[in-house]
C-alpha cells in the first residue's frame, strides 16, 4: 500500500478511535467533525478523488476500529473466570481430550480430530468453532479471536483501497478497471481458491510445528500492483494483529509469492517476466525484500477442493492432499525462502509427527 494512503488512513483512524470510544462532549464531537471535514478536503485535493469516496473510506475505518475495540473486550473477558462466553449459531464445539483437540459431531456426524493450525485457518473456509473454555488453552482461544479479527480487518482494508483507487483520477483507466474487477470478484475463482489452499496449508504447518515462518495473505494493493498473492515472513519478526501495518522493519525477511496453477510455457514465461520486473522496482520501503514465482499443477488442488466442497470437514481442502503432494508444495514454496538445511530439518519434524 502506498505510504500516502497509509498516512490518510492513520489520520482517519485517530478520529474514528475517538468517536468509537465515546464519552465526548458536544464541543469535542463538533471539533472532531470539523477535523474530519478538513482531512477529507485535503485528501480529495491531493488524490483528485471525491468527497463521497473518502466518507465511505472513513466509515470503513470506523468499522475497523469497532472490530479492534471489540477484540480487546473479548480478550479481556477471556481472563475473567466469572465471564461465560456463549456458543454462537454455526459454531462447532471443540474440546481438548488428552493430547488432542476434537470437534464434537452434531446429530449423526462423528467426532473429528483437529489441530491448532486447522482451528485457526478454517475461518478462511467459513468453518467456525466454539473453543471450550474448560479444556482448550487460553492462549489458543486468544489467538483464535485475533485471527478472526484479522480476517475481518483485511477485508475492510481491501475495500478501502478499492474505493480509493476506483474514485481517484490519479488511477490509470487500465488500473481502475482492474480494481473494479477485483472488487466484484466473489473469491470463488479457482486461482484464488488454489492460492488460499497453499497459503493455509503452510500456515497450519507453521502453527502446528512452530516453524520459523508465517504465511500472510497479501492485500489487494500488493496483489494488483506487485502481483503478490501472499507473503512468507520469518516468525521471529511477526507483529500482532495490525494487518494494515506495512512498513518493513530493518532486517525483516519477507518474501512475496506470486502463485500460479498454469503449466503452459507462455503463461509461465509471462509471469516470470512480471516477477522479474517487480523485483527490479522494489525499494527499502516495500513490504517485501524479494518476490518469487511458484507454480503448482492445477489438478493437484482442483480435485481435492472439489472433493472437500462436496463434503466439508474440519481441516480445509488441503487436508486431503497425500503426503507426497504436501512435500512437493512445501519444498517448492520455501526453497527460495529457507535454506536447504532448514527445509530438510522442518520436513523431518513434520514427517515425525
Amino acid at each position: 500500500m502506498r505510504l500516502a494512503f497509509e498516512k490518510n488512513i492513520s489520520g482517519y483512524n485517530a478520529i474514528a478511535k475517538d468517536l468509537e470510544e465515546g464519552g465526548l462532549t458536544l464541543d469535542e464531537e463538533r471539533n472532531l467533525a470539523h477535523e474530519l471535514i478538513v482531512k477529507i478536503k485535503r485528501i480529495v485535493k491531493s488524490r483528485h478523488t471525491t468527497v463521497e469516496s473518502q466518507k465511505n473510506i472513513f466509515d470503513l475505518q470506523k468499522e475497523k476500529q469497532g472490530i479492534m475495540n471489540e477484540l480487546k473486550k473479548r480478550i479481556t473477558r477471556l481472563h475473567d473466570p466469572e465471564n461465560v462466553s456463549y456458543r454462537q449459531p454455526g459454531e462447532s464445539l471443540v474440546v481438548r481430550e488428552g493430547e488432542h483437540y476434537v470437534v464434537k459431531g452434531e446429530g449423526s456426524k462423528p467426532d473429528s480430530f483437529i489441530t491448532k493450525g486447522e482451528m485457526l485457518t478454517d475461518i478462511e473456509w467459513n468453518m467456525y468453532y466454539y473453543l471450550d473454555p474448560q479444556t482448550v488453552d487460553l492462549k489458543i482461544r486468544k489467538r483464535y479471536l485475533i485471527e478472526d479479527a484479522k480476517r475481518e480487518l483485511l477485508e475492510l482494508l481491501n475495500a478501502q483501497i478499492e474505493i480509493d483507487e476506483i474514485a481517484s483520477s490519479n488511477t490509470t483507466p487500465a488500473m481502475r478497471e482492474t480494481y473494479i474487477k477485483k472488487s466484484e470478484n466473489t473469491g470463488d475463482k479457482f486461482g484464488f481458491i488454489a492460492e488460499r489452499m497453499v497459503r493455509c496449508f503452510l500456515q497450519k504447518l507453521s502453527y502446528d510445528y512452530n516453524l520459523d515462518f508465517v504465511a500472510i495473505e497479501a492485500d489487494v494493493d500488493l496483489d494488483i500492483r506487485q502481483k503478490i498473492d501472499f507473503i512468507i515472513r520469518r516468525r521471529n519478526n511477526e507483529k500482532g494483529v495490525r494487518v494494515e501495518e506495512r512498513v518493513e522493519e530493518h532486517g525483516t525477511m519477507r518474501t512475496g509469492v506470486q502463485f500460479t496453477t498454469s503449466s503452459t510455457l507462455a503463461t509461465l514465461a509471462h509471469k516470470a517476466h512480471q516477477v522479474a520486473t517487480a523485483n527490479e522496482y522494489l525499494t527499502k520501503r516495500d513490504v517485501v525484500s524479494n518476490i518469487i514465482l511458484v507454480s503448482i499443477p492445477a489438478h493437484s488442488v482442483r480435485t481435492m477442493y472439489t472433493a472437500w466442497r462436496n463434503n466439508p470437514k474440519p481441516g480445509g481442502p488441503d487436508k486431503l492432499w497425500d503426503a507426497a503432494t504436501k512435500e512437493i508444495i512445501f519444498r517448492k514454496v520455501l526453497e527460495g525462502i529457507l535454506s536447504q538445511e532448514e527445509i530438510e530439518r522442518d520436513w523431518k519434524i513434520i514427517q515425525a509427527s
